[in-house]
């Protein structure tokens, strides 16, 4: 398993941590969806969790300490999970987004503002990504 990219060092305990310092742990989702577990702070040996996530993710990653109190993953730890779903774990803090800041796109320049990529795969416009139906998604060229 890589280490983060920090100056800090490996830590077992929380409260040894100082900023830059990382602790390893485990999570576990049974199904996407669905928020998952956190355990083996400072113990785990499980694999590790691929940089990109996954939807149901089954293994290791670090937590790095950023700030007085709060640590932040070192990767993508579950795709395909709401923030509904998160919030309702208690896993983040915060307010939902606020849809009316960015109007539904229907182009790349409509209503206003202008939507721009560096590629995108065949028939996934980059506007998709704003259009705010559950039906369509942007993709890039390489198909993710």
């Amino acid at each position: 398993m890589g280490f983060p990219a920090t100056t800090g060092s490996l830590k077992t305990k929380v409260s040894d941590m100082k900023l830059g310092d990382y602790i390893i742990c485990k999570y576990f989702a049974v199904s996407s969806g669905a928020v998952g577990v956190f355990n083996e702070l400072g113990t785990s040996i499980a694999t590790e969790i691929p940089v990109s996530g996954s939807a149901t993710p089954n293994g290791s990653f670090y937590l790095v300490k950023v700030d007085k109190g709060l640590l932040a993953a070192d990767r993508v730890i579950q795709h395909l999970i709401s923030w509904d779903a998160l919030n309702a774990g208690k896993l983040i803090q915060g307010v939902p987004w606020d849809n009316s800041i960015i109007p539904a796109m229907t182009s790349y320049t409509a209503p206003n503002g202008i939507v721009s990529a560096s590629s995108e795969y065949s028939g996934y416009p980059a506007w998709y990504a704003f259009d705010r139906a559950s039906t369509s998604s942007w993709i890039s060229a390489n198909g993710q």
